[in-house]
């Protein structure tokens, strides 16, 4: 094997999937490292999935191998959450939502 790790892209967050790719693959180079990109494209709600599955998932892939889990544009998503949030709340108590919200974690 000439690669760090083998990166899995999928369209849906399908487990039996990434079983079969994690086996194969296995089978081939036991020891190879898996990476899977847990995509914000998945719409996570229409995946068949439970919230208690959804929940272990990341874990079932790392018992299968995959030790490198990503979400590309987390970072980007979780800041423009926030700044949605604080300038909602902003607009509403002014500096207090700043201090309370950013100034004071």
């Amino acid at each position: 094997p000439y690669a760090d790790f083998i990166w899995m892209e999928t369209g849906k967050p399908i487990l039996a999937q990434a079983t079969y790719f994690s086996t194969e693959v296995r089978a081939a180079v036991p020891h190879q490292m898996l990476a899977y990109n847990l995509s914000p494209s998945f719409n996570w709600d229409t995946a068949g999935m439970n919230d208690a599955q959804m929940e272990t998932f990341i874990w079932d892939l790392a018992k299968m191998g995959f030790c490198w889990q990503f979400i590309t544009l987390a970072g980007f998503h979780c800041d423009a959450l926030s700044i949605d949030l604080f300038a909602r709340d902003y607009a509403k108590r002014g500096a207090a939502a700043y201090v309370q919200l950013i100034q004071r974690k």
